[in-house]
């Protein structure tokens, strides 16, 4: 009994410690399953508005309930946003989005919050298990902890559950411009995913708040990290965006951006399933998160962050052991040291007495190098473990002609379509991306008569292989039916803002949503200043689209949106997206026009008024059904109804 004892009574509390960590897995694992249940959850259906709604606020009281005879307290609020701001070149618009904010705070109040952010609403057609109902399940892991702590915390702490992320970040800007909490929010943590599953990696912090960057370094428990991923985000190289950029520009707080990184081919698709995120991923973003966000609430530097604004810092992992972190300065010091000593090293060379005449040999190795260090940056070529081989090699020269030759072959192969890129296995699905939209556009002249009408299937490919993998089997998909803009319309003339190169339009039977969209001029009115006033209200679907086009010589001088100042989203031409949550009012909105000095037979300026039907009875028509049980089994069409309406005034 004695020698069982021993071994017994030792190990038991690391057996209780596991115990409570398969608890929390488990539970995570269980509000992943429930929230994807419902399946996809764009913003304004029943899934997302009310279903998620509704689960989230039963599993934070039940968390406020437990936590009540705690330290700490936990306060909930459902807000239900509206607003409008520019983004990206355009104009995004809302109103009655979904936030559900949890703050948890000391008993006694607190002066100074964290935000820890997730989003729950998905893209049309994908359950989002990964981008993002896994952060949000995290998130109530996390919080669900830190309420039954036995101690009160320093600071408190808002978790935000958002409901409308996929459309432009509407929900984070409703909160940190509207909110009453978020004047107290000091820094945040945003939870996000660009792939399915994996680690969950650090790829932006900041702005110039390196303590941020060092409260992860000294709390993670499996850090991962890379400031590559903020260089290539923060210079626009990869044309998406997260609740991070919303924060930081409006909220001018400073944050920490996660995101899940793996299997980037099914992200946004109907793989992204809760199956596919691994159990050792959720429990290593639980781990971190809890970690990092105790840390914080506990800190110094969270009371006043901007003490603490030193600029920029490079930060990475190493073998996901510890994060190495300094000011770019330093790092600028470093690259130039470097630098120098090299030039020194090689100048000493070249006109060593017992090297004279070999300069051009110390030249040529430079060069190699130089090669070396570019290749050592193409991922996909040479990983920075095989630098060294390179180096030690007898013949660098060849070794990296070798290289070179091996990836220009490659790179024309896969140019050329030598390997087919995708598959539909289950264990490693690669499937291609197409949107597809049954789509009707009705044109109305300046009386108000339809000028002209057509309906079709409206195809895009979201990759450069275009449809050469898809007419093969279904022919009608071909060259013959490539559209080109339309240059006299609104964006192209089609319902939705993107490349005019890669779409093909199939004549189809027109189309007859059970909601259809009701555009309305309520008022035209000729203004002091010599301009012209239209005042229209609209009443749709939850997401619609705005274009407005001025005529030659016509100009807009104001309107509703954003700060009152019209801003081009291309050379002469407006965007403007809506969406609204339910039960919404009528969207009623105005703008200015300077009317140009002699109007043509074309009127003043040409407005446009998309519809999207991303879920209900509405999304779908017998001709977009046969067409997608056409498509193989690799292919991932995302499909959905649309209308096009154009008016000139």
């Amino acid at each position: 009994m004695l020698v069982l004892m021993g071994p017994c009574t030792w190990i038991w509390p690391y057996l209780s410690i596991f115990a409570d960590s398969l608890y929390a897995l488990s539970g995570t694992r269980k509000h992943l399953e429930r929230i994807t249940s419902v399946g996809p959850r764009p913003v304004g259906s029943r899934e997302n508005e009310v279903l998620t709604v509704n689960f989230l606020l039963e599993q934070i009281e039940h968390i406020k309930t437990i936590s009540a005879s705690g330290p700490n307290s936990v306060t909930v609020d459902v807000q239900r946003p509206t607003g409008s701001y520019k983004f990206l070149g355009g104009i995004t618009s809302y109103c009655k989005v979904s936030n559900i904010a949890v703050r948890l705070e000391p008993k006694a109040g607190a002066q100074h919050l964290m935000l820890a952010n997730c989003h729950f609403d998905t893209v049309a057609n994908s359950p989002g298990a990964s981008d993002d109902a896994v952060s949000c399940a995290v998130m109530l892991e996390v919080l669900h902890s830190l309420a039954n702590l036995s101690t009160p915390l320093r600071h408190g702490v808002v978790f935000l559950f958002n409901g409308a992320e996929e459309t432009m970040q509407q929900a984070s800007h409703g909160f940190i411009t509207q909110h009453p909490w978020a004047k107290q929010v000091r820094a945040f943590i945003n939870l996000e995913a660009v792939g399915v599953g994996g680690k969950e990696l650090v790829f932006q912090t900041g702005p110039e708040n390196p303590w941020l960057i060092q409260a992860y370094k000294h709390a993670a428990k499996h850090p991962f990290a890379s400031v590559v991923g903020q260089e290539i985000f923060q210079r626009r190289l990869i044309p998406s965006d997260t609740d991070f950029r919303i924060y930081r520009d409006f909220g001018n707080i400073p944050g920490i951006d996660l995101a899940f990184i793996e299997n980037g081919f099914i992200y946004h698709t109907k793989y992204d399933t809760p199956d596919r995120i691994l159990t050792d991923s959720i429990q290593r973003a639980g781990d971190n998160i809890l970690a990092v966000l105790k840390h914080l609430v506990m800190s110094e530097e969270l009371a006043d962050s901007s003490e603490y604004r030193h600029g920029n810092t490079v930060f990475f992992d190493l073998l996901g052991m510890v994060v190495v972190a300094y000011p770019a300065h330093v790092g600028t010091i470093i690259n130039y040291i470097t630098a120098i000593a090299t030039f020194l090293y090689l100048f000493k060379k070249c006109f060593h007495p017992s090297n004279m005449g070999k300069g051009c040999c110390y030249v040529k190795e430079l060069a190699c190098a130089t090669v070396a260090v570019i290749l050592r940056n193409v991922p996909f070529l040479v990983y920075s473990v095989f630098l060294h081989f390179i180096y030690l090699a007898r013949s660098t020269k060849w070794l990296l002609a070798g290289l070179g030759t091996v990836f220009t072959v490659l790179l024309l192969l896969v140019s050329c379509g030598m390997f087919f890129p995708y598959t539909a296995d289950p264990s490693g699905p690669r499937p291609k991306r197409v949107s597809i939209q049954h789509t009707t556009r009705i044109v109305h002249g300046l009386d108000g008569q339809v000028e002209s009408r057509d309906s079709g299937l409206w195809i895009n490919s979201c990759d450069y292989t275009g449809m050469q993998h898809i007419t093969p089997i279904i022919p009608e998909i071909n060259d013959t039916i490539k559209t080109n803009c339309q240059e006299d319309r609104p964006f192209c003339g089609f319902p939705w803002f993107g490349s005019d190169k890669n779409n093909w339009y199939l004549p189809a039977p027109e189309v007859f949503p059970k909601s259809p969209v009701e555009f309305q001029l309520l008022s035209k009115e000729e203004t002091k200043w010599g301009t012209v006033r239209l005042t229209f209200e609209v009443k749709g679907p939850s997401h619609m689209s705005l274009y407005l086009m001025p005529h030659r010589g016509a100009s807009l001088s104001s309107w509703w949106f954003g700060d009152g100042t019209p801003q081009l989203y291309l050379a002469r031409e407006y965007f403007i997206f809506y969406t609204h949550g339910l039960d919404a009012p009528a969207w009623n909105f105005w703008f200015q026009i300077q009317p140009p000095n002699e109007e043509g037979p074309e009127g003043m300026i040409s407005v446009a008024i998309s519809s999207h039907y991303y879920f209900g009875e509405d999304q779908r028509t017998v001709q977009l059904d046969d067409m997608l049980q056409r498509f193989p089994k690799w292919a991932f069409p995302s499909s959905w109804v649309s209308t096009y309406h154009m008016y000139r005034y």
